[in-house]
């Protein structure tokens, strides 16, 4: 009798040993683009995403190939909150390529891709003036409480869109405007920054 009541002693042991070290891991990412191929210097390409569950250190892997072949690769790690960001500069022809990334946190992996197009100049495409208005709640990963103030910065990357403000009672608001392209996805980052100088990123794809 004792020996069965210590066998399942141990058996409900090493599951509980299981279910506090397994886990599962998830990651997003977006290149953006399309891009205009560069005959005289590599492109300059914007890579971001975030990793949840958890999030904290995740080592990050991008691979850009064509058919199978890798042509570049780029190594990063995704932040406290599990945001990544990461430029990659390489020459690519004119295109289509598949983007793989992999997130990898104590030997758990997560997966994710994207599509990249490199398109060869044409006539310069036509921009409009854009307006974009960008609204939210400031709350700190701390308390889980609206943040008291602090400043938000908005911007697009890859051109020269930004704009600042600060905010008060956990909430903000702000626009910026621009010459943007139509059917080009743009990567827009939002930057909260707390009255103590501490910072959290986001990023999300537009487009017109």
């Amino acid at each position: 009798m004792k020996n069965k009541i210590l066998i399942s002693f141990l058996l409900i042991f090493s599951l509980l040993i299981f279910i506090q070290t397994t886990y599962s891991l998830s990651v997003s990412c977006d290149i953006g683009g399309p891009y205009l191929k560069n005959s005289t210097t590599a492109l300059s390409m914007n890579v971001v995403g975030n990793v949840t569950s958890p999030a904290a250190a995740a080592n990050i892997t991008v691979n850009i190939s064509q058919s199978g072949a890798l042509k570049t690769s780029k190594n990063t790690t995704a932040d406290s909150q599990g945001v990544f960001s990461t430029t990659i500069s390489y020459n690519l022809d004119a295109g289509t390529y598949d983007v793989n990334v992999s997130a990898e946190q104590q030997g758990t992996y997560a997966f994710c891709s994207d599509a990249l197009e490199i398109q060869i100049p044409q006539a310069a495409p036509v921009c409009l003036n854009r307006n974009l208005q960008i609204s939210g709640n400031a709350i700190s990963s701390s308390t889980g409480q609206l943040l008291s103030s602090g400043k938000v910065f908005a911007s697009v990357l890859d051109e020269s869109v930004s704009n600042s403000t600060s905010f008060t009672n956990g909430r903000f608001s702000i626009s910026i405007s621009g010459c943007l392209k139509g059917g080009k996805r743009y990567i827009l980052q939002i930057i909260v920054e707390n009255s103590d100088g501490s910072r959290s990123w986001f990023y999300t794809t537009i487009t017109w």
